[in-house]
C-alpha cells in the first residue's frame, strides 16, 4: 500500500466525506476517489460505505485505518530520530518504572542526566513490573526479572542487578528478636513483595533452594513494604539495590547468609530507537549502575 493512498482514507474516515477529506488535504475529489479505489483494489475489500449521509469505515476499513495510524506514527518517530541521531541528547524521554522503584535512585539518575545533558526532558511512567504493562509509547522501559523473549520490535538489555532479602527495622528486632534460623520466622509477620516471576510463598534461598512462608501482605510496591516494616508491621522480603537507600537507614537485612538471590533489572527498548542520543545515555548510566552491583555483591554474577 502507498502512504499517500492510506492518508486518503484516514481523512474521508475522519471528515466522513470526499469534499471535506479533499479539502483537508488541499486536492481534488476525483484524484482522492481513483486513490481509494486503487487501495481498494489492492485491499480485495471495500474500505468504506454511506451511512446516514456520510461514508464510514467498514470492518476493512477500520483495519487499514489503525495499522496506518500505527504506520504514521511510527514514520514521524523515524524521522524526529534520524534528526536527532547527530545531535545531544534533547526531547523529552519517556521512561517506564516498576511500582515500588527506587524513589533515591531515579532521582540520582534524574540529577545525572540534568547536568550532562540540560536540553533532556523526562517523563517517568510508573507501571507493574512487566513489559505487558508498559505504555506503547514509552522509549524506555525497566522491568524486574529475568527477561522473557522480547517482542520483536524490542531489544532486551539486563542493565541492573538487585537481590532479594529479608529486612527488618532495629528498632522491631530489638523489641521482638533477631531471627537466628529459617524456622524462627514463624514467629513473625512475613511481608512479602509480589514477584513478577516466582511464588509469593517462597523464600529464596542463597544455595539455590527455597523456604515456604506464609505472608501476611502480598504487594507490589516495595515501597509501602519499607514504609510497613519501619512502622514495626514486621520482616520484609524485598529487593534490594547496591546502592544503599537514605531514606530507611534503620532497615537491616536479616538472615543474610542464608536467604538472598539475584533479581535482574531489563531494560527493553523499541529497536528503531536504540540508536537515539537521549536513549543511549540512559542505558549506558544503567549499566554503569550494574557495574556497580557486581563490585558490592561479587559472588552474583
Amino acid at each position: 500500500m502507498e502512504l499517500d493512498e492510506m492518508r486518503v482514507l484516514v481523512a474521508v474516515a475522519e471528515c466522513g466525506t470526499l469534499l471535506g477529506a479533499a479539502r483537508s488535504l488541499t486536492t481534488s475529489r476525483a484524484r482522492l476517489r481513483r486513490m481509494l479505489a486503487n487501495l481498494e483494489t489492492r485491499v480485495g475489500a471495500s474500505l468504506l460505505s454511506r451511512v446516514e449521509g456520510e461514508l464510514r469505515p467498514t470492518a476493512a476499513g477500520q483495519a487499514v485505518i489503525s495499522g496506518a495510524r500505527r504506520i504514521f506514527e511510527d514514520v514521524g518517530t523515524l524521522l524526529d530520530n534520524a534528526r536527532e541521531v547527530a545531535l545531544e541528547p534533547t526531547g523529552v524521554l519517556r521512561v517506564a518504572v516498576p511500582v515500588g522503584a527506587p524513589p533515591h535512585t531515579l532521582a540520582l539518575v534524574g540529577r545525572m542526566l540534568r547536568e550532562r545533558y540540560p536540553k533532556l526532558r523526562m517523563d517517568i511512567r510508573v507501571c507493574e513490573a512487566q513489559l505487558e504493562h508498559v505504555p506503547g509509547n514509552a522509549d524506555i522501559a525497566f522491568c524486574l526479572g529475568a527477561p522473557p523473549a522480547p517482542p520483536s520490535r524490542h531489544k532486551a538489555i539486563v542493565v541492573w542487578r538487585l537481590r532479594m532479602l529479608l529486612m527488618a527495622d532495629r528498632t522491631y528486632l530489638r523489641a521482638h528478636g533477631e531471627p537466628a534460623t529459617l524456622e524462627d520466622l514463624s514467629g513473625h509477620d512475613v511481608l512479602a513483595w509480589r514477584h513478577p516471576q516466582a511464588a509469593t510463598g517462597h523464600l529464596q534461598l542463597r544455595d539455590g533452594n527455597t523456604w515456604t512462608i506464609t505472608p501476611t501482605l502480598v504487594c507490589s510496591d516495595d515501597q509501602l513494604l519499607r514504609t510497613s516494616a519501619s512502622q514495626g508491621v514486621g520482616i520484609i522480603y524485598v529487593p534490594v539495590p547496591a546502592v544503599p537507600d537514605p531514606l530507611w537507614p534503620d532497615l537491616v537485612p536479616v538472615l543474610e547468609d542464608v536467604v538472598g538471590s539475584a533479581i535482574e533489572l531489563t531494560c527493553y527498548v523499541p529497536k528503531a530507537l536504540e540508536d537515539v542520543p537521549r536513549v543511549k545515555v540512559v542505558i549506558e548510566l544503567a549499566r554503569q549502575g550494574l557495574e556497580l552491583a557486581r563490585a558490592h555483591w561479587p559472588d552474583e554474577q
